[in-house]
């Protein structure tokens, strides 16, 4: 997890084990990631806790979202073009 998401994560964590407070524990929320290969991509990263007896652990899962992200993109870039299409047509005759 790139920057500035790596200080973020580990400083909610921290507040977590210190107050208890859950701001993240079970919300999913878009950040990005970094590929072995240096690549940033999206990602959903959701973290749930773990308790065992006094012990807690933490379980993240992480899910590629670039291919929504990109259909995403695409619908917006058509919504686009077809409002200007649809702006730019003559209203035609009036009956």
């Amino acid at each position: 997890m790139p920057e500035p998401y790596s200080s973020q994560h580990n400083a909610y964590l921290a507040q977590y084990k210190e107050t208890g407070s859950k701001n993240l524990i079970g919300i999913t929320r878009e950040l990005t990631a970094r590929r072995k290969n240096g690549e940033i991509f999206p990602i959903e990263l959701s973290v749930t806790e773990v308790v065992l007896g006094e012990r807690i652990f933490f379980s993240g899962f992480v899910r590629d979202i670039s291919v929504r992200k990109e259909t995403e993109n695409q619908l917006a870039l058509e919504k686009t073009r077809f409002q200007s299409v649809i702006g730019n047509m003559p209203l035609g005759n009036q009956l």
